[in-house]
């Protein structure tokens, strides 16, 4: 475990026969919290820009 940040990189792929998608969602992070208390979840929510006809 680090307390330095850590590169991160996804990429998200539309899956065969959904619908397109053009708009703002949310993207949300969370820690994983093995646990289970709830002290211990921690979570980070940004808005993204999908566009699925690309």
């Amino acid at each position: 475990m680090t307390e330095e940040i850590v590169t991160f990189y996804a990429e998200l792929q539309r899956v065969e026969g959904a619908p397109e998608h053009v708009g703002m969602a949310a993207l949300i992070l969370r820690k994983a919290n093995p646990s289970g208390v709830p002290e211990n979840d921690a979570e980070f929510v940004t808005q993204i820009l999908i566009d699925t006809t690309r």
